[in-house]
């Protein structure tokens, strides 16, 4: 007989950002499907397209990394969207980077911002609007959670 799993079900600390109840949920699916029972105090997330490449396309790798504070609520430390990029000979690099511990927001090739603006906030709703989709759709071959 097979023992029942046990889910980690993680609190998170409300955020004045607009991050949606379902991201909220999707990490946590994650979470559950990768990890122990026992939580260490930070993961990081990583969904990948296997078969995103310079040459072919496809889904941008994200990493989200997750902490734990003293009264035992998560939130979320940064979200990272990678992307190919450069002349004959591209890497992998960041492309967006939504750092909610420093308040920052920074796209490829231009200056680092606050996060909570209006041009941030709305960008950032269409790319969150984006990733669950990609998520919904299997998207993501392979989703790793490393403590």
């Amino acid at each position: 007989m097979d023992k029942p799993t046990t889910k980690n079900s993680l609190n998170f600390k409300s955020n004045q950002f607009p991050i949606s109840e379902k991201l909220y949920l999707s990490i946590e699916n994650a979470v559950n499907q990768t990890t122990p029972k026992e939580l260490p105090n930070a993961l990081t997330i990583n969904f990948r397209d296997t078969t995103y490449s310079a040459e072919n396309g496809g889904f941008h790798p994200v990493e989200i990394m997750i902490c734990r504070d003293s009264d035992n609520l998560w939130e979320i430390s940064y979200i990272t969207d990678f992307a190919y990029s450069g002349g004959p000979y591209p890497e992998l690099g960041i492309e967006l980077d939504f750092n909610f511990k420093h308040n920052t927001f920074q796209q490829m090739s231009l200056a680092t911002t606050l996060l909570n603006t209006r041009d941030v906030i709305e960008f950032y709703q269409i790319w969150e609007n984006n990733f669950l989709s990609y998520i919904a759709i299997g998207a993501f071959d392979q989703v790793k959670v490393s403590m």
